[in-house]
Formats: structure tokens, sequence, C-alpha cells
């Protein structure tokens, strides 16, 4: 009988082939990595970690000035809101979802990413919210201004709106970075939907972007669920397009493996 990884070897062999050979550096790379990496007897190989490093508040941060040209405004002037804007708001997490992200109130403003985009915030929430926000701020209590290089601003806009709101910005996309994030910043709940999200919505489509993401994080049973979808629907995998665009350490982890 042939095995797994014999079996996706051949599927993908004629599957290049056939349709997508021009858009692949080469198909050696398949057999280079058959030849080339070995096969521990847990059946995984043991790759260079590349998780995200992070990267510790400095108390100095607080101090942080910045150019005025050097500012992108991301919001609009909270002079121009409603004087009455809490009155049709029924309930908490409806008013606090209309400051997110807002000026309105703001005592603290966040750097995110090497972009340094400029995102108002509030003390209070981050406080609630997050247990490590809450740890930073205790700490540097006068602090106005934070800087995060570890994010990207998107991402931690999604963080940002679930603790105003409670409302998960979730998607196929981001799943695994919001997962990552809101296990960075101790947002538990955040994480359980993330991981919810993930066994309803993980498709044949979607399994070699997470598979990628679950190397990067050192999500273990996110990566096994990968590859059991694509053991189970090793044609249907192959055929789609985030196949012709896999990294080749995710493609060797996919091809290194041990039958069972």
């Amino acid at each position: 009988m042939i095995d797994k990884k014999s079996n996706f070897i051949l599927k993908s062999r004629l599957f290049l082939e056939k349709n997508i050979k021009p858009k692949i550096v080469e198909l050696w790379c398949i057999d280079e990595c058959i030849s080339t990496l070995s096969v521990p007897e847990n059946g995984l190989h043991s790759f260079p970690s590349t998780s995200t490093q992070r990267v510790p508040t400095n108390e100095n941060d607080r101090d942080l000035k910045l150019l005025p040209n050097q500012i992108k405004q991301e919001v609009e002037d909270p002079s121009d809101l409603p004087n009455n804007w809490q009155g049709d708001k029924q309930v908490l997490a409806e008013r606090f979802a209309f400051i997110f992200n807002s000026e309105k109130y703001a005592d603290i403003h966040i750097l995110v990413s090497k972009t340094e985009q400029r995102i108002p915030a509030h003390k209070l929430i981050l406080c609630v919210g997050s247990a490590v926000s809450d740890d930073i701020l205790s700490k540097n209590g006068k602090c106005e201004m934070l800087m995060i290089l570890d994010i990207e601003p998107d991402i931690f806009l999604v963080l940002l709106k679930f603790l105003y709101s409670d409302v998960p910005a979730v998607t196929i996309d981001n799943v695994m970075d919001v997962l990552d994030a809101a296990k960075t910043y101790a947002v538990p709940t955040l994480e359980k939907i993330c991981h919810d999200y993930l066994r309803d919505n993980l498709k044949v489509s979607s399994v070699f972007l997470i598979l990628s993401k679950a190397v990067h994080f050192d999500e273990n049973k996110i990566r096994d669920d990968c590859l059991s979808i694509i053991d189970n629907e090793t044609k249907e995998a192959i055929e789609t397009d985030e196949f012709t665009s896999i990294d080749l350490s995710t493609l060797c982890l996919i091809l290194e493996r041990k039958e069972e």
C-alpha cells in the first residue's frame, strides 16, 4: 500500500507537471527535501524557530516624541462627535465600541509596527481587557505613549476592537495572527474564539495558509489538523492556488513524515 508521503509526492508531481511547472522554481525541491532531511523518531523535523520575537516595553517610551509631520491622524476629530452620542447605545459594549480607535477621552497613544501607525486608546479598557497591558501600564502609570513593534496595525486593531466591544473581527486570513496576538497579550476569550473559528472553518481551500502560520506560531494541534486534511484530501489540496506558493520548510514538513 502506498504511504501518505509517497501518495502526496506522486499527486504533487502529476499536478505540477500538468498545470503549473512554470510558476515554481524547479521540481527538484521535492526530491531535495526527501534526500537532505532526516526523519527523527517522532516523525517531525526540528526546524529553526521562527516565532515572533517579543519586544519588551521600554520605560523610555513615555518620553517618545514625534514631529507633527511624522504623526498620522487615524480618526476623526472628537469635536465632530454628537453631544448625545450615548443616547442610542443600549449596552455598555456599544458605548465602548463607539470610542474605539477614537481620540474621544483617549489618554494613551500606541505606535504600532515599524510604520509607527498611531492608535488612540484608553488605559482603563486596556487594563481591564488584557493582563499584559495591565502589567505594563501598572508599572508605567504616567505613560502616555507606547511603542509595539511585534504586531501589524491591522491585527492590533482587531485585538483592540475586541477589548472595546467583544466583537471578534476574525477571518480565515487573519485568524492565526489574531490568535497569536490574543495569546501574547493574554486575552483568553479571544484565543478561544480563534480556536473555535478554526475548528469550524478550516477547509482544504485554506489549509496551506493555516499550516504555514501554525508552524510559525508553534500551534501543534492546528498543524496536525491541517496535515490530516492534506492526507485525506490530497488531490483537492494540491490543486488550490495556495499550494503553488507554499514555503519550502512547510513543504518539507509535509513530505518528511513517517507513515503511522
